[in-house]
């Protein structure tokens, strides 16, 4: 089997630097929080890893283009919309019943 520890830093990393889920993550959590801040980010970080590639020759049809070599091989993802739809957000009826709960733990941590 071929080790791909390396691949799955790049996603899951804590230490000695968040991975690109943790990024995005904190990503979302910023108010003007958007997918090019997040690709910058990620480019920075991740410059000169053997198993990414950002799109310096445009060779990409988006701008927020991406390439991983993993154990799938070279995958190319395109980061428009990871923002949004990597948002936790819960749903207006889980929330109302939740705050609605006769225990002062559960009713504390979902406020109305």
């Amino acid at each position: 089997f071929k080790d791909n520890q390396d691949t799955l830093d790049l996603f899951e990393a804590t230490k000695p630097a968040l991975g690109m889920l943790r990024m995005l993550d904190d990503e979302g959590k910023v108010g003007k929080g958007s997918d090019t801040n997040w690709l910058s980010k990620v480019e920075k970080q991740f410059a000169g890893h053997p198993k990414i590639e950002f799109d310096k020759r445009r060779k990409f049809q988006s701008d927020l283009s991406f390439e991983i070599n993993h154990y799938a091989g070279q995958v190319k993802y395109d980061a428009a919309g990871f923002v949004v739809k990597n948002k936790d957000t819960l749903w207006v009826s889980l929330l109302e019943l939740m705050s609605g709960s006769q225990d002062p733990v559960v009713k504390a941590m979902f406020p109305s």
